[in-house]
Formats: C-alpha cells, structure tokens, sequence
C-alpha cells in the first residue's frame, strides 16, 4: 500500500499514532511501558465524552502538579482541560521531581467496568 486512500482505518490510526509518537520523541512499543491512571471510577462521565471524541486516536494528555493535604506528591491528569483521575502515586513522585506540568500520550480506553487511560510519559 503506497497512499494513504489504499489504507485501512485502522492502518491510518496506528500510522497517525506513530507520527504523534515520534513527533514527540516516544520510542516505537510505548505501551509496554503505558501507566494505567488511578482514579478513573469517579470520571466515566467526563472519559465517556473523551472516548467518542479521541476513539483509537491518541490523546495529548497533561500530567499537573496538585495541591493535595492527603499527598504531597498529588498529580491529576487532564485530558482536553477535563480531569480524568490521578497518577499512580509511585509515578507521582518521579512526575514532581520532573516539575511543572508534564505531557503525555495515550488513550481512553472501554473495558469491562466502564473507561480508563493508559498514558506514557517519557521519564516515568
């Protein structure tokens, strides 16, 4: 297959999630290292939307630092400007030592008890 007519849907989104890969300097396998983001119980709403928007496209997501009295290390994880869960707290903490906002890729996935994320972010 030589253009991009003769391409299947799902040949255009992998081809489409590779260039936003490399254009951000992900390696190729990134999902051998994704990060399930915690949380998500309380935005299957707001992951609903997100999902009919991005479907197997992935996602620009924002990792940001968040004023927390339960956890100093708190990172929420925004998708659109919409929050959709928390870091995991192991990664949390390499996330704040990074410092400020922290981007990431990934995808809004349906699974058996409703949505999640899977994301990567170099350095975690």
């Amino acid at each position: 297959m030589d253009t991009a007519k003769e391409m299947t849907p799902a040949q255009l989104t992998r081809m489409r999630a590779d260039a936003a890969m490399q254009h951000a300097g992900f390696e190729r396998g990134w999902k051998a290292n994704a990060i399930n983001v915690a949380g998500v119980s309380n935005y299957q709403d707001t992951l609903r939307g997100l999902a009919s928007k991005w479907g197997n496209t992935p996602a620009l997501i924002w990792l940001l630092p968040e004023n927390n009295s339960f956890d100093e290390n708190s990172m929420r994880v925004e998708i659109d400007g919409l929050q959709v869960g928390y870091l995991p707290k192991a990664k949390a903490k390499k996330a704040r030592a990074i410092g400020g906002p922290v981007p990431a890729l990934g995808y809004v996935m349906k699974w058996e008890k409703g949505y999640r994320v899977e994301l990567f972010a170099k350095g975690l």
